[in-house]
């Protein structure tokens, strides 16, 4: 890649989707090398992020389409309601009073019993299901797709990076090529020792 700063923030191109799929080559990812792994899963995450949002559109909306009832519901049950607790327990519960621990637990519970006693859980699930599937093949894919590209790279500032948390213009490295760029250790003479401090010679032979 190029040398030169990006230029604002743009949205990356679509990639054709025989080279992500087709023409690919996948590795089971090696997992006591995490360097590696996440090098490799961050590259695929950025290169191929417009696939992955469109797929990540595309699925929901079809779990969506095939039972839509259950989906509000769900997305309900899961977004809406647990805000809706945590606002009545931030006006009617002073955070100095109860540890934050408690007040999740609560919550929590709370959340628990509503869905039970409603018969919600089935919404939950199904909501759970078509928001966890997509997310768990993205990631899936960013971590088997070998990529031949190098561990340095480059990116515009994209939704991807912004997720990633990574700044504009910023060039990540791996390890290894850091310690092949740092500048050898300087050279440290050696302290000159008096001579009155080294240990004398015995003269009588013993």
């Amino acid at each position: 890649m190029s040398g030169q700063k990006p230029s604002g923030y743009r949205i990356l191109p679509l990639r054709d989707h025989n080279d992500m799929f087709l023409k690919a080559k996948f590795a089971v990812p090696d997992l006591k090398d995490t360097e590696k792994l996440s090098t490799r899963t961050k590259i695929n995450l950025l290169y191929y992020q417009t696939n992955y949002f469109l797929f990540f559109i595309i699925w929901p909306y079809i779990f969506g389409s095939l039972q839509p009832d259950m989906f509000l519901y769900g997305l309900g049950s899961v977004l809406v309601l647990p805000l809706t607790l945590l606002v009545l327990a931030a006006d009617n519960i002073r955070p100095s009073a109860v540890a934050p621990q408690t007040i999740s637990l609560c919550i929590g519970a709370l959340w628990s019993i509503f869905c039970v006693a409603t018969g919600l859980w089935t919404s939950v699930c199904y909501f759970l299901v078509s928001t966890g599937l997509p997310l768990a093949a993205v990631l899936g894919h960013a971590c088997a797709r070998y990529t031949s590209r190098q561990d340095v790279y480059h990116f515009h500032h994209s939704p991807m990076s912004y997720i990633l948390g990574f700044k504009p213009g910023t060039v990540q490295t791996t390890t290894a090529q850091k310690m092949r760029a740092a500048p050898p250790p300087e050279y440290r003479e050696y302290e000159q020792i008096r001579a009155n401090t080294l240990p004398r010679r015995n003269t009588n032979g013993s």
